[in-house]
């Protein structure tokens, strides 16, 4: 496993709102893998620059991203 650059302010994120599924939490670290493995810690930045936007967006804006059934709270 590679560390994030900005692991803390990722984990504060998702810690406030979003509950991750184990797979997508191991899809996560995959992906992180694969990107620093293949495309350089430069790109895997870039990704991670674009999923904290992303988590952030579905902060501001939860009626954006419905709830999954089985998580309601």
């Amino acid at each position: 496993c590679y560390p994030l650059r900005r692991s803390t302010k990722i984990n504060q994120l998702m810690a406030l709102n979003i509950v991750w599924s184990s797979r997508a939490l191991s899809d996560l670290e995959n992906t992180k893998e694969y990107l620093i493995n293949t495309w350089g810690q430069s790109s895997l930045n870039k990704f991670l620059d674009i999923l904290e936007q992303k988590i952030s967006m579905i902060m501001q804006f939860p009626e954006s991203c419905p709830k999954v059934a089985q998580f309601k709270n």
